[in-house]
């Protein structure tokens, strides 16, 4: 098979019964390979074997599983069928124990062979043919009457159940189920059923015809550089000091960044250890070693002085030191004359005698001491061992932050039951993945951008990203799979736009981020030119030039149509405008297992090729500077550490001071005011030039200025766009208070019974009223909005009604340049 793997020829693996575990197993196996491979010289493994293994996943196009008991069978693993099992299946020997427990009804290495296999299924197209005939087996039984008897019973050998891959936990994308009316052995001969064996044919020819082996290639390792180049955040808190000593010893952070490929592979204990044993570089032979205690150096170089005198004899006091760059001393005749002395790890008293040239004078004898071996023959002291950095150990260790970036669907259950597979409790991902609390709280938008109902956060994004994000769904969205694979795409540097063309369409997809009306309208099917119409994004863009006033009326209309041709967010826009902020709203996804780990996932902000903070606001930064540090925040326990993940969420984006663009609230405020300032100067403009409409020295060439009232509309436009995102943003308030409403609940539950969480909940009281101030300043700004809305509306209509004398005179004008008599009311 490595040979054929080298020549590019694509596999389909078909495989009936037991034959697809060992299927399944191939790829687990080939990774571990790979690993064994790599250590291997490579004079001791050739070139086209490695390629060969490396590549059996990448062109593997799909998997036909024929009846195969994924999730065991208890047909195949109890003892009172070895016999019929042999006789009918036709095997030489009996099924040995061992071979029997590998096939257990809910066997937990099945359940995880599952999960492993589910990420390498990505791409591969899958059919799985279910057995619906029962097959007629003997067994020797015994009744209440006694001795024993053969008897005929009729059952299946792999449950429907069982024969299909996907489960609830862990969906196959392309998965095509068949249903056969056929037992066990005749589900690889489709028995009585053509028409099923029709179907399979066709849709193996035109899956081949349309899945070239490149295209599949080309998948695979787009697949594996997602694994390989995410990293994944595991944090060990552990207490930073003497067993006996939990109240008063700090905490401290121990940290370590495996891939994600490795994380699923390894579990987040095994990544931790590895860092404890991690080889220290060893220098060159050739060079040589320094201490292993650094010392500062000094900025300018100073040549020691070095003392001569007899062994038991001192100097009065120590000369100055020489000026010069060389080193110099007079030549002793025995080398024991030079007497050298280790300098002392305690500090000298203010009261020892000092010399005449300012040196310190030269001590007496000390007195003898008990700690000889620490101390030299002048009595000076030597260096004792330096104090050590306490690593986290299973006493010391409180708990675990684990976090994930991307929100991805599909990676949750892989992540849990790693997690619940080192715990040797595979239960705890199970409670939290039914549909109660999961699936069904996700959505599918008419947007294209799915989203979950946890814990939303405002966040921001630039102008570029967002269309550069747009962009890349409107593009995938135009087929249903990710291949054939955008090579741009493919060797570009975001990890996002990577992660949207491979899990966009799957059924567990990517939930990338949101604008701000994505969120408050996900029924609209394209919010381009809402987003476009962001106020964050107007007062944030690079000022431009006003419009000259028109010298003729013709120049005016003819600027009007020229304006209202590119709808607002469709225009061409300069490339200076790519550095405009957008308000944008991320996910939090959070849970707390087993009262010893917290796992997050939440969606990063890439660093971008123009000059912006990018990193101002990143939750996973704020979080880990934080709790790391010499003012870290305590948490004593996951709980704390779970309200503390919450808090700095809510506050992600509002308490930022860096930079005056991402403060919210206060271009709110400004723009309101802005146009309530613009809206009074346009009603006092319109009254002066009402006055001068009877004039007869009336410039008819300024009747546009007169007549049209664009600012005022545009006025009113941005008053309304206004309520509108203060609006969504006050919706996002209310799921916020709702959700940390419901902790609050839980967490005084969790104080009363378990007296754990105190910090956390007093920490999310905190946030509660942080939200209550937001909606306060919020509703502030949202009834002046509404007010000057208003009043622009009121006056509005009695402007209209004035502008009609105008418009009168205007027309007259436009059709009778000559005319001199206008009729007025």
């Amino acid at each position: 098979m490595l040979y054929l793997q080298a020549e590019k020829i694509p596999i389909l693996f078909v495989c009936h019964s037991t034959g697809g575990i060992i299927v399944k197993r191939v790829g687990q196996e080939v990774s571990a390979v790979c690993q064994v491979c790599a250590e291997i010289p490579p004079q001791a493994i050739t070139k086209r074997v490695m390629e060969g293994v490396a590549d059996i996943g990448a062109e593997c196009l799909g998997v036909a599983f024929f009846a195969t008991p994924h999730r065991g069978s208890s047909v195949l693993s109890d003892p009172e069928y070895v016999q019929t099992v042999q006789k009918t299946l036709g095997l030489k020997w009996e099924m040995s124990e061992h071979l029997r427990q590998e096939f257990s009804v809910q066997n937990r290495d099945l359940e995880i062979l599952d999960y492993k296999f589910g990420p390498a299924a990505l791409g591969m197209k899958i059919w799985s043919l279910v057995e619906t005939r029962e097959t007629q087996l003997e067994v020797l039984s015994t009744g209440d009457v006694g001795g024993e008897t053969l008897t005929p019973v009729k059952l299946s050998v792999v449950d429907s159940r069982s024969a299909v891959l996907s489960t609830t936990d862990v969906p196959v994308e392309e998965e095509e189920i068949f249903r056969l009316d056929a037992t066990h052995v005749g589900v690889p001969r489709f028995a009585n059923d053509d028409i099923i064996r029709q179907r399979y044919l066709e849709d193996l020819a035109r899956f081949i015809q349309y899945f070239s082996v490149h295209e599949r290639e080309a998948h695979h390792q787009l697949a594996s550089s997602i694994m390989t180049d995410i990293h994944v955040d595991i944090h060990q808190f552990y207490e930073f000091g003497p067993p006996g000593e939990q109240e008063k010893a700090p905490f401290k952070v121990w940290s370590e960044r495996p891939t994600l490929r490795t994380f699923l592979e390894e579990g987040p204990a095994q990544c931790l250890r590895r860092r404890f044993k991690a080889p220290v570089e060893q220098p060159d032979e050739n060079v040589q070693q320094e201490s292993s205690i650094e010392f500062r150096r000094p900025t300018k170089i100073v040549a020691p002085t070095i003392v001569v005198a007899p062994p038991t004899e001192l100097p009065e006091a120590i000369p100055p030191r020489d000026n010069g760059t060389s080193l110099s001393a007079p030549v002793s005749e025995k080398l024991a004359s030079i007497h050298t002395r280790r300098p002392s790890l305690t500090p000298r008293s203010s009261t020892e005698p000092m010399a005449g040239n300012g040196h310190l004078a030269p001590r007496a004898a000390s007195p003898p001491v008990k700690d000889d071996e620490y101390r030299d023959t002048d009595g000076a002291r030597r260096p004792q061992k330096p104090p050590t950095f306490q690593l986290p150990g299973s006493n010391r260790d409180r708990f675990r932050w684990i976090h994930i970036p991307y929100t991805h669907a599909g990676w949750v259950p892989l992540v849990l039951m790693t997690v619940s597979n080192e715990r040797d409790n595979l239960d705890l991902h199970k409670k939290l993945l039914v549909d109660q609390i999961w699936m069904s709280q996700h959505n599918r938008s008419r947007h294209a951008s799915p989203h979950a109902r946890f814990l939303p956060y405002l966040h921001w994004d630039t102008f570029k990203h967002l269309n550069s994000r747009a962009d890349t769904i409107k593009q995938r969205r135009k087929q249903d799979h990710a291949r054939p694979v955008d090579q741009a795409i493919a060797s570009g540097n975001s990890m996002e736009s990577k992660l949207i063309w491979q899990y966009l369409t799957s059924n567990r997809p990517i939930h990338c981020r949101r604008t701000l009306d994505q969120y408050g309208y996900p029924s609209l099917r394209n919010t381009s030119v809402r987003d476009g119409d962001q106020i964050l994004y107007k007062r944030t863009r690079p000022a431009r030039p006003e419009t000259e006033v028109h010298e003729s009326p013709m120049e005016h209309i003819t600027s009007i149509l020229r304006a209202n041709r590119f709808p607002a967010g469709q225009a061409n826009r300069a490339s200076n405008d790519d550095a405009s902020k957008v308000l944008m709203v991320d996910q939090l996804w959070l849970w707390v297992i087993d009262q010893q780990t917290v796992i997050t996932f939440a969606a990063p902000k890439e660093k971008e090729e123009i000059d912006t903070p990018w990193k101002l606001g990143d939750l996973r930064s704020n979080i880990y500077q934080d709790v790391n540090g010499d003012y870290a925040r305590q948490c004593d326990d996951c709980f704390d550490f779970a309200a503390l993940v919450v808090f700095h969420a809510v506050k992600a984006l509002l308490d930022i001071t860096d930079d005056d663009s991402l403060q919210v609230f206060r271009i709110f405020e400004e723009y309101i005011s802005v146009l309530t300032e613009q809206q009074t100067k346009s009603f006092k403009e319109f009254r002066d030039n009402h006055r001068n409409t009877g004039s007869r020295g009336l410039d008819v060439h300024r009747l546009p200025k007169y007549v049209d009232n664009k600012k005022d509309l545009d006025a009113l436009l941005e008053l309304r766009d206004i309520e509108d995102e203060l609006g969504s943003i006050g919706k996002l308030f209310k799921d916020q208070h709702r959700s940390i409403a419901d902790m609050i609940k839980h967490y005084q539950e969790l104080n009363g019974k378990y007296n754990q969480g105190l910090n956390g909940t007093e920490l999310l009281k905190e946030t509660k009223c942080t939200i209550d101030g937001y909606q306060e300043q919020l509703g502030e700004m949202l009834k002046s909005a509404q007010t000057a809305h208003k009043a622009q509306i009121s006056v509005a209509s009695d402007v209209e009604a004035l502008q009609m004398p105008l418009a009168l005179f205007r027309k007259c004008h436009l059709f009778s340049p000559h005319s001199s008599a206008v009729i007025m009311k």
